[in-house]
């Protein structure tokens, strides 16, 4: 090292800026305040050891207050000054201090306190004590001052211990966020491998779903529901036929079976078939068209429509010429439909798709369950991570206080990445 060097490092009252991990950050400071650590702690020893001996001596001159006899004989006085020494004597007997400097303080503070709450006439009688000894009022002196002597060290030289303290706690707040980090981290990354495991079993079962709708059963399958489509919306538009035409009829059938019961209109046909059909049945209905073609003829005879609903029941009519083989064609529809049903129902290869889907709606229930879990561990670890932080953040700006330069912590090992 030069001259210059050697100059600059003695004069210099500058310390280096602190760049070190949380893990050292302790140590560091510890470094950093080890003379103003280490005599603090000599310090607070010492103050600490030095109430007993205070105490001891305090014991002592109460036990004068065994001795005393008032030079007037006053009996009170005596009665008041013993009562005083057994309370006091109490008082130190039961003192029990903390070899931490802080609870030892407020120990003595209390023990201050209680020591001399003193009544009117305790005090009378004490004053009328100390003309005689005055040991005692200097032994409670002594212990007043050392307790502000102490109050004085822990306002001002005590402080790098406690702000090492301070720092401890910090660091292990923060070292225990990170552990409750590394945890969360860890059954986020267990949610994960669950989601992954779950999305290929669902892919598994999606691909044996495809392989049994690749099969000819399934192709038989598709073929017969196609053709059962077709049949049913074939049966669907012969009923509507069959419907439309019987709906054309009810008006005019109403009013002539009326006229049939009530004005003893003829008619030779079934009546029965025409109040089927007023009552919109077809089903059961055997080719009504010559008892439809005698009603139009009455209808007309009675005159009970008029031009314009005759004309549209006479049209009507005329739609029943095809009425057998509509029905026929009905019925043709309708078993193809069972038949082709029944044939479905036979199938295996519809019960093996169903049951193949139901295991992936049941898979991906529970999928989106595991990816809620896991999205409430995305936000956890976020918010630890903000805490540690924010702590991390805390501890720097209390260390660039207490030391008086720029404090940059990190992490020995650091997987946020």
């Amino acid at each position: 090292m030069g001259l210059k060097e050697k100059i600059d490092s003695l004069f210099s009252s500058e310390e280096e800026d602190v760049e070190t991990t949380v893990e050292e950050a302790e140590k560091v400071f510890k470094s950093r305040k080890s003379k103003d650590i280490a005599d603090a702690r000599e310090r607070a020893e010492k103050l600490v050891s030095e109430t007993d001996e205070l105490m001891e001596g305090l014991e002592q001159s109460l036990e004068e207050l065994t001795e005393y006899e008032d030079a007037a004989d006053i009996q009170a006085v005596e009665d008041v000054a013993e009562n005083f020494y057994k309370s006091r004597k109490r008082l130190v007997e039961n003192f029990e201090a903390s070899d931490g400097i802080r609870e030892h303080f407020e120990a003595l503070d209390d023990f201050v306190e209680d020591f001399n709450d003193v009544s009117r006439k305790e005090g009378v009688v004490m004053k009328r004590v100390e003309q005689s000894s005055g040991v005692l009022s200097e032994k409670i002196s002594d212990v007043v001052e050392h307790r502000d002597t102490m109050s004085d060290f822990l306002e001002k030289d005590y402080r790098p211990v406690e702000e090492l303290e301070q720092v401890s706690k910090a660091v292990e707040k923060i070292r225990d966020f990170e552990e409750e980090r590394e945890k969360v981290q860890s059954q986020l990354e267990n949610e994960k491998e669950d989601i992954d495991d779950l999305r290929q079993e669902i892919a598994d079962k999606e691909q044996r779903i495809e392989e049994v709708k690749s099969t000819e059963a399934w192709e038989r399958k598709e073929d017969l529901e196609e053709k059962l489509n077709y049949l049913k919306s074939k049966k669907d538009d012969m009923e509507r036929k069959l419907s439309r035409n019987t709906s054309n009829l009810e008006r005019g059938l109403k009013k002539l079976l009326y006229s049939i019961e009530n004005s003893g209109t003829e008619f030779e046909g079934d009546k029965n078939k025409l109040e089927e059909l007023k009552n919109g049945s077809f089903s059961g209905v055997e080719n009504p068209l010559p008892e439809l073609e005698e009603a139009s003829e009455r209808i007309a005879e009675e005159d009970l429509l008029g031009d314009r609903q005759l004309e549209k029941f006479r049209d009507a009519v005329e739609e029943f010429e095809s009425f057998e083989e509509d029905v026929k064609e009905l019925e043709e529809y309708r078993n193809g439909i069972e038949n082709r049903e029944e044939e479905l129902e036979g199938l295996d290869v519809i019960e093996r798709e169903e049951n193949l889907r139901k295991k992936v709606e049941k898979l991906e229930r529970e999928l989106e369950e595991e990816e809620d879990r896991a999205e409430t561990l995305e936000n956890k670890l976020e918010a630890l991570k903000d805490d540690r932080e924010e702590e991390v953040l805390r501890l720097e700006k209390f260390m660039e206080k207490t030391l008086g330069v720029d404090v940059s912590l990190s992490f020995e090992k650091d997987d946020e990445a």
